[in-house]
């Protein structure tokens, strides 16, 4: 019996490793082999995260890709549409600033407005008095605040003018790019603030000897084509090709200081048999406007 007691004894001792059973042991290999699958199945699934995200981004990417080639776009212009893009963001920026510039001038404007009533209460007042001559001076003074009055309100003017362009500029970038680059390379100088639409400064007869410059004189855009450098042109007279350059190029150099370009309507009033020369005249005319050419 007690021999039988210390055979299990020693047979208990040869299933022991480190003090645990080999049952213990088999369960403590089974957890390590349960985190290390667990581990990896979090790394899969955040694998997996990552490559379902860019291929929500690719498929992103291909609806645009499809939605430009139905619409005709040429991939070539891509280049040309973000140079616009970035042209609108400084458009834009150069915008607030003028909005910035004018809401300035009107408090300015709002002030001398006052200054000005004041002087013309005292004057009043001072009517019919001892103190009606004023030294001179007061005058001296009230001739300076009109003059700063009147410089504002031309300053505050322009600024509206201004403002009123770029509107029309960026109406105008914001229609082309959305042709995705059918457009022309700098944007209209005058559009429409709303649609964006193109508006024609001058019509341009070509001619067999020269070219000539009818001014449509739009209504709405006198007071802003008052402002522009156009005391050298004579209109509805024909122009030979440097004289047509030379009497509109400070007008192309106000277009371009001012990050835009004139359209204009072009007739061709060659003969049939004067291709070259038409091609000629149009060449001259696109040095320094885009045309809209029309029969």
């Amino acid at each position: 019996m007690a021999s039988r007691v210390v055979e299990q004894n020693r047979s208990y001792r040869r299933g022991l490793v480190l003090g645990l059973t080999m049952a213990e042991i088999a369960v403590l290999i089974i957890f390590c082999l349960l985190l290390a699958c667990a581990f990896l199945m979090n790394e899969k699934e955040q694998k997996i995260l990552l490559l379902t995200n860019e291929n929500s981004e690719l498929a992103q990417v291909k609806q645009i890709v499809q939605r430009i080639r139905e619409r005709g776009a040429d991939p070539e212009k891509f280049d040309e549409l973000f140079q616009e893009l970035k042209r609108v963001q400084e458009q834009a920026a150069k915008s607030e600033a003028i909005q910035a510039e004018l809401d300035k001038l009107k408090e300015d404007t709002k002030e001398l407005v006052q200054d000005a009533q004041y002087a013309k209460e005292m004057k009043e007042s001072l009517k019919d008095t001892p103190f009606q001559e004023k030294p001179p001076q007061a005058v001296a003074e009230a001739l300076k605040a009109s003059g700063d009055l009147a410089k504002a309100a031309a300053d505050k003017k322009v600024a509206e003018i201004e403002a009123e362009r770029l509107k029309g500029q960026l109406a105008n970038i914001q229609q082309k790019l959305e042709r995705l680059g059918k457009g022309t390379e700098m944007p209209a100088c005058w559009a429409d603030p709303k649609t964006g639409k193109v508006e024609y400064i001058f019509r341009i007869d070509l001619t067999s000897t020269g070219l000539i410059i009818h001014d449509l004189k739009l209504p709405h855009r006198a007071e802003e084509q008052a402002l522009l450098p156009l005391s050298m042109i004579n209109f509805d007279q024909e122009l030979s090709r440097g004289q047509f350059s030379a009497q509109t190029e400070p007008l192309a150099q106000w277009s371009k200081n001012h990050g835009c370009r004139f359209f204009v309507i072009a007739r061709d009033r060659t003969e049939a048999e004067e291709k070259d020369v038409y091609k000629a005249m149009l060449r001259t005319l696109e040095d320094h406007f885009y045309k809209f050419v029309t029969e």
